[in-house]
This record gives structure tokens, sequence and C-alpha cells, in this order.
């Protein structure tokens, strides 16, 4: 399974590539995961919820729009959390993504990433200069209110 969507009512579960693994939007109009049939809040304190978000990662923001097509359930979607697990996990590979789905977002959410951006940017050793560039073009649009 790559990526999907299932309805039912005003339920609606978002997968990303297992059917292990998916974002629910329940009765309390709040999003969700539910990890092998079993559901968690949303919370990045919670190491197995982190790398549960990272494949919706993978999937791109775009296409996540898309498939919601509703514009309530898009604005409860944990979208800061999501970016924010691939910040937490550090590798290369997550960050560039976070990063990417980041300048996709709304500009409101730049300035809460602000300390993660820095710490990519100014880490040589961890992060190519691709990645780095990116974060810094976003710390420019957050010091120039450019957006």
């Amino acid at each position: 399974m790559l990526f999907e969507l299932e309805r039912c009512g005003n339920k609606m579960r978002v997968y990303a590539l297992s059917e292990d693994i998916y974002l629910h939007y329940n009765d309390l109009n709040t999003w969700e995961i539910n990890i092998k049939n079993e559901n968690f809040e949303i919370n990045i304190l919670n190491h197995g919820v982190i790398l549960s978000l990272l494949p919706f990662l993978e999937v791109g923001r775009e296409k996540i729009i898309e498939k919601i097509g509703d514009l309530q359930k898009w604005l409860v979607f944990p979208e800061i959390k999501l970016i924010e697990a691939g910040f937490l996990i550090g590798s290369e590979y997550w960050v560039d993504l976070s990063l990417t789905w980041l300048k996709e977002s709304n500009p409101m959410n730049f300035d809460f990433f602000s300390e993660y951006l820095n710490q990519v940017f100014s880490n040589k050793v961890r992060y190519s200069q691709k990645v780095r560039h990116k974060a810094k073009k976003i710390l420019k649009m957050i010091n120039h209110k450019n957006f």
C-alpha cells in the first residue's frame, strides 16, 4: 500500500505505506494515529508516534491536502507535529523532508521552527550544503518577514 484515504461518514483514515499505521480523523474532530489497531494522541514525546509519523512526510504535503479534500479536517491536521517529527529524528533524509513541508506550509509556522532551522544551518558535519541552504532560506524569510 502506498498512500490511501478511506472515508466513512465524517471519519477519515489516511494511510501511508502500511496498513498497520494510519492517521485517523475522529468523532472529536481531531486527528490521532493508529498503530497496529491502537489509537494514540499525536504526541511528539512518544518515540513510537514520532517514528510512525515519518512515512507521511514521504507522501508529501500537497498529496495529503488533495486527498483530505476538506478544509475543516485540514485546518486541524497535525502538520506542525509531523514536521517536527522529522526534525527530532535528525537524519539528513527526514530533516530534508521536514524542510520541504515547512517551506510549503503557512509562513506563520516558520517562527516555531527557528531553533531547529538554526541547528540545521549551523551543523556542517551532519547536514549537506543543500539541506543547510534550505534551512537558511527559511531563516531569511523569518528574519525579513518575507512571506
